[in-house]
């Protein structure tokens, strides 16, 4: 038998069982050195349970989110309505005269009745009709999701009111929507 098989028997039994605190001292390297290791069922409930707490953040955020857009559109909508109230008790003395900025593309829900027609009467920008801002010009509300562009090159729905283009977007589709620059939401049913 080799001389040096019981030697390595020895070194063999020292690092296979777990020292006591007599042996090694108890350090903290030699405890980390000997403890067990995770199972493969206890790495895959943390790495889950990771997930979860994850996914629970990420649904959390993006409901909140939604909620603080719907928030400010909700604000947005009572500015606009504060401001129609406003334009209609001061667009005459008279109450049988008093009337609403008049739609100038269709009775239907669009796009220029509302950034243009609407716009430019609570900005005070009509003058035939009312110089009083109801909303300064910079404050009037956009949709904070909204897709904007400034001329009809960059829209990915078609205007539906070609009557209320500036001059210029008629024949150059580079050219501004709106004359005074203002960007048109690409809204769509």
């Amino acid at each position: 038998m080799d001389p040096n098989a019981n030697n390595y028997q020895n070194q063999y039994n020292q690092y296979n069982s777990y020292p006591t605190n007599n042996q090694y001292g108890g350090g903290f390297l030699d405890q980390i050195r000997y403890a067990k290791r995770l199972n493969g069922l206890e790495v895959i409930t943390i790495f889950i349970s990771i997930c979860i707490l994850i996914i629970t953040f990420i649904f959390g955020f993006i409901s909140a989110q939604q909620s603080n857009e719907d928030a400010q559109r909700i604000a947005h909508l009572q500015q606009v309505s504060l401001a129609l109230t406003e334009y209609y008790n001061s667009s005459s003395a008279v109450p049988s005269q008093r009337s609403y900025p008049v739609a100038t593309c269709s009775a239907d829900a669009n796009e220029v009745d509302f950034e243009l027609t609407l716009r430019l009467s609570l900005t005070g920008q009509i003058k035939e009709k009312d110089t009083h801002a109801y909303i300064e010009p910079n404050d009037f509300p956009k949709d904070i999701s909204g897709v904007y562009s400034k001329n009809l090159a960059k829209r990915s729905v078609t205007f539906r009111c070609p009557s209320a283009i500036s001059p210029a977007a008629v024949t150059d589709k580079n050219a501004n929507i709106y004359a005074d620059g203002w960007e048109s939401c690409n809204f769509n049913k």
